[in-house]
């Protein structure tokens, strides 16, 4: 899976382009997969980006006007808000981590109902609305549920599968410290033990639009109905083998 942002969005601006580091369109870049969590040592709970599209050299942080979200079911409002990140980023899009993000939905809801990124369900669908510079991007997305492994030893190896998850479009399958994650749309993953240390291996659900964000490289957006990036959901299982 490309992470922590997506390599893919360099691709994306790029194709069309001879030379990347030409403008591009004057459109928004949205970056938010729900269940995306920050990374450690940031506060608890999740990152979103809006970027330029103008250079892939220099990102640039975008400002929007507007960036909601809510519950489908009952429209209910999420704590989404500004992180004053402004200006260029620190890196490339490929090196930048999600807790650069320019807007922060943070665990816990607020005073006055709002909902935080604990909040966020299997089986449930959202709806974002970011408006920047005169224009409004509208995206949903509906939360897969999340896979439930299990293991056995196989010849050569071991085989960690699972159900097809409900909601999903495809799988991350991650043995940590012996495989890099890598997307696919089987129920089983197979690998090779090193040593007798015990083995963590993850397995991210990822809904159907952020599945075909990752693997197909022509998409330049999913999820979303206007401008670049991807509106997306994940859900994470591991499971130890000892």
């Amino acid at each position: 899976m490309r992470m922590p942002l997506v390599a893919s969005i360099a691709l994306l601006l790029a194709a069309g382009c001879e030379d990347p580091q030409l403008p591009v369109r004057d459109e928004p870049l949205i970056y938010v997969v729900l269940n995306q969590r920050a990374q450690a040592g940031s506060p608890p709970g999740q990152y979103g980006f809006v970027l330029e599209t103008g250079s892939i050299a220099e990102p640039r942080y975008r400002d929007a006007d507007r960036f909601t979200m809510q519950r489908q079911r009952d429209g209910k409002p999420f704590l989404w808000r500004p992180t004053g990140r402004t200006g260029p980023t620190s890196g490339d899009y490929a090196g930048m981590g999600m807790n650069l993000g320019n807007y922060y939905l943070p665990d816990s809801p607020s005073s006055d109902g709002r909902l935080g990124a604990d909040s966020i369900a299997s089986g449930e669908r959202y709806e974002l609305t970011v408006e920047t510079r005169g224009q409004v991007l509208r995206g949903a997305v509906t939360v897969p549920g999340t896979a439930v492994l299990s293991a056995a030893a196989v010849p050569g190896g071991t085989r960690v599968s699972w159900p097809r998850v409900a909601g999903a479009g495809g799988y991350s399958v991650e043995a940590r410290g012996l495989t890099t994650a890598a997307l696919q749309s089987d129920t089983a993953f197979v690998f090779s033990r090193q040593g007798s240390s015990p083995v963590t291996v993850t397995v991210k659900a990822l809904d159907p639009q952020l599945f075909a964000f990752q693997t197909d490289e022509r998409l330049e957006r999913a999820g979303l109905e206007q401008g670049y990036g991807v509106f997306g959901a994940i859900t994470t299982a591991s499971i130890i083998i000892p």
